[in-house]
């Protein structure tokens, strides 16, 4: 794998204005790495590894994320229809009944689709989830082009230290 930032006699890369110093020189180190032929594109071959199961890791994490939150938000729901049940005890009684009623079983089929989610991520095999990457980092391109990698990780960069070499 390449050990300093690729030179090619095509274009110099330019950093986005949206980008910040350190971000970019982290991308260009990741992606030099990545590209071990220096032909300035990553094949799949490349990518295979540890980059492909941070990003399938990384989705875990941001689905469990996004469980706890809805879990929590469905706890203060909860909360505040018991509050409102006290203001007309009768009327109230039934509407909150319903009501979480409605929450519990949403919560039941968010969590059921999170946790499949989560199975099918964690079932996939290395060809799988390279390709899972490479589908959102390039859609149908056969290689990674610089320009794709940079939007993926320009967003990701505290996860560069996370890769393994």
């Amino acid at each position: 794998m390449g050990g300093s930032i690729s030179t090619m006699k095509s274009s110099k890369l330019t950093k986005p204005d949206d980008c910040s110093q350190d971000n970019w020189h982290q991308i260009l180190i990741l992606f030099d790495k990545l590209d071990s032929d220096g032909t300035r594109s990553i094949e799949v071959e490349e990518l295979m590894g540890h980059i492909a199961v941070l990003h399938v890791n990384n989705n875990i994490k941001q689905l469990n994320e996004k469980k706890i939150s809805f879990l929590c938000d469905t706890e203060f729901q909860k909360n505040q229809i018991q509050s409102d049940l006290e203001i007309n005890i009768e009327k109230m009684r039934k509407e909150a009944e319903y009501n979480i009623k409605c929450l519990e079983q949403t919560n039941a089929e968010y969590i059921t689709t999170i946790k499949e989610s989560i199975q099918t991520l964690n079932d996939m095999t290395i060809d799988e989830k390279g390709q899972k990457i490479r589908q959102v980092i390039c859609g149908e391109k056969t290689s990674i082009e610089f320009w794709d990698f940079y939007k993926y990780m320009k967003t990701r960069t505290n996860d560069i230290p996370n890769i393994i070499w």
